[in-house]
């Protein structure tokens, strides 16, 4: 998927600078073999990738500058100093500006409301049949062609991460508040598969499930009403809003870059490297979003649907989030 507005060496530069660290295939015109052998760059690589989280480009399309996302710890620095060595090289002219992060885990936990809720609507707890004690939250109610009603959330919320059948349960509220067959509110229609194998690029991380009868789950977002498809194409500039089954106050963000690439570590899975995101540092509070939030809706300050939450990273708080047209598109739905 490319980055449109941005210069094009800027994006070879992204390009150049996630590849390498994740051992993949770099582009064609690079010369990074021949490099390693004349300047010692598998020194470089082998410190750089230990610390390694991410690649993100700047908000400002101007600004001749790329952001790697570091590992906060006491490496953090020399791991800086080996990244610029391997860009500098390809890239002389890109001024590379360090982001030290935490572990960027998908936000779905024991956390969340325990209520079972008739109709459920956007930011309560829902979860897989087989979810285990993990719970994400209800994005929003959606509507194909044929307008029937369905759940959107994350796959790893809805779908268990591709361990699953089309047909299983959804309930409302999951097993690790005691909930059962009773409980069931949807069954699972379509996901998008995720590849955690640390190397392969996905694009987002989503699933729909039909809602079993329309009177039990209704449109909108708990706290904050009504939701719309953001008619604008462009990101909005101002702040963010989200709400899910953790948050029980609204929480307010930002924008810190409108394409990035993370790496996302689904416990006992493995690592999903999720490409052309969102990143949203929080404005009032510790993190934009917590542990049970998975699958929560960002919204402007209009309550038109931005994207949907997927991970928030355990140091600083900054979540990372799909643009909602990508899934909407994907799954061919519209937000009821």
């Amino acid at each position: 998927m490319q980055r449109f507005q941005y210069p094009q060496h800027l994006n070879a530069a992204f390009s150049y600078l996630s590849d390498l660290m994740r051992d993949r295939p770099t582009f064609e015109t690079t010369d990074f073999h021949y490099y390693e052998k004349a300047a010692g760059a598998d020194y470089y690589k082998n410190v750089a990738q230990k610390q390694f989280v991410g690649v993100a480009l700047p908000l400002d399309a101007d600004e001749n500058s790329l952001i790697v996302l570091l590992r906060d710890d006491e490496s953090q620095k020399e791991a800086a100093r080996a990244t610029r060595a391997l860009l500098r090289n390809q890239f002389p002219e890109v001024t590379l500006v360090v982001r030290p992060v935490g572990e960027f885990r998908t936000a779905v936990g024991s956390a969340g409301s325990s209520a079972r809720m008739r109709p459920a609507m956007g930011g309560d707890s829902v979860g897989h049949q087989n979810g285990g004690n993990a719970s994400g939250s209800f994005g929003c109610l959606v509507e194909d062609s044929a307008g029937r009603q369905l759940i959107l959330s994350c796959n790893h919320v809805l779908a268990d991460v591709n361990r699953c059948n089309l047909g299983d349960a959804i309930w409302q509220p999951g097993i690790r508040y005691g909930g059962s067959s009773r409980d069931q509110i949807a069954r699972l229609r379509d996901f998008e598969p995720l590849t955690v194998d640390g190397a392969t690029d996905n694009f987002m991380d989503a699933a729909i499930a039909l809602v079993d009868n329309p009177a039990d789950a209704m449109p909108g977002i708990r706290r904050i009403g009504s939701v719309a498809k953001r008619q604008d194409p462009a990101p909005p500039s101002g702040p963010l809003y989200l709400t899910g089954p953790e948050s029980a106050s609204i929480v307010i963000g930002e924008f810190y870059s409108r394409s990035a690439s993370m790496n996302v570590r689904h416990p006992g899975i493995g690592i999903a490297v999720m490409e052309h995101q969102y990143l949203i540092d929080p404005q009032n509070g510790p993190s934009f979003g917590k542990l049970g939030d998975s699958g929560a809706i960002v919204v402007d300050q209009d309550n038109e649907a931005v994207a949907m939450l997927v991970a928030v990273e355990d140091k600083h708080g900054m979540a990372t989030a799909t643009p909602i047209d990508r899934i909407l598109d994907r799954f061919q739905v519209a937000i009821k």
